[in-house]
């Protein structure tokens, strides 16, 4: 019985490939909507029905379309709600500093209006910080949080991560990826507002991320962190972070870079790691 469910299993997740690229994630009218969190609209897309799962995107060229390989797997059995954190594609910046916990606080406002269930967090990368956040910050709302190549310490900085953060230039990135950068501007609410865009980001990058071990002992949900052995963060912050938790779980990815746990690039963590730890 058990090889027929994951045959099963397979099939589904191989129909449901083939149709993903038929939905313009992150830009879906259909699915789309907007939350007003006061100083800005968070844009978010709804998928699917039953226990919220919350897709947070990871930075720099991070947007909801990231998970375009997730949602059509995940909607079968969940709500799925793709978030653009602000600033990002059509959620637009507003006035309010740009920090992880200003993220978090969006998150919180967007849940609070789509479902009264406590929501399970996918986060890659920034969008990892987010989901550490809701864990700790937000314990009501969270019922599980995933969080991958992300960590919630300055330690986890290596020095090439330092000093690209402090070296950012929001002028050299429109040089270097002109297409991209004119894509992306014609999602946003307030294009002439993307090198302000990029400026508070910047700010955010280079913004210590302390959560102390011994706050961290304090998350009671269920946690699982995924993170790979050739990612450039300090792996062995990652499973200090991993040891401090009372109810977590470390997957170590071998010969995997932070790029390569990208979930536009496969679903072999999802389907390996992710659903396995939701469906417990």
């Amino acid at each position: 019985m058990k090889a027929i469910r994951i045959i099963t299993i397979l099939l589904v997740i191989a129909s449901v490939k083939s149709n993903a690229q038929d939905i313009q994630y992150g830009t879906n009218d259909k699915a789309g909507h907007y939350c007003n969190v006061g100083d800005a609209k968070i844009y978010y897309e709804v998928y699917g029905e039953g226990r919220p799962v919350v897709l947070l995107h990871g930075g720099y060229h991070g947007y909801i379309d990231e998970f375009k390989h997730y949602i059509p797997i995940l909607s079968k059995k969940f709500k799925v709600i793709a978030i653009a954190t602000r600033g990002y594609g059509k959620s637009e910046i507003g006035t309010k500093p740009f920090s992880r916990r200003l993220f978090a606080q969006d998150v919180k406002t967007v849940l609070k209006k789509e479902s009264n269930d406590s929501a399970i967090f996918i986060g890659m990368s920034d969008g990892s910080i987010v989901s550490f956040l809701m864990a700790l910050e937000y314990p009501e709302m969270t019922k599980k949080a995933v969080c991958i190549a992300g960590s919630v310490h300055t330690l986890s900085d290596t020095i090439s991560v330092s000093t690209w953060a402090k070296n950012f230039n929001p002028e050299d990135f429109e040089k270097e990826e002109p297409d991209f950068v004119r894509e992306r501007k014609k999602l946003m609410p307030e294009p002439e507002r993307w090198l302000e865009f990029l400026g508070k980001m910047k700010i955010t990058w280079n913004d210590p991320i302390v959560v102390s071990y011994e706050k961290l002992k304090g998350i009671k949900c269920s946690v699982l962190i995924i993170f790979g052995d050739r990612d450039d963060s300090n792996l062995m912050n990652v499973v200090d972070v991993y040891k401090n938790i009372p109810n977590a779980q470390l997957a170590i990815i071998p010969n995997a870079s932070h790029g390569d746990l990208s979930p536009r690039t496969n679903t072999f963590i999802l389907e390996n790691y992710i659903l396995p730890f939701v469906a417990k």
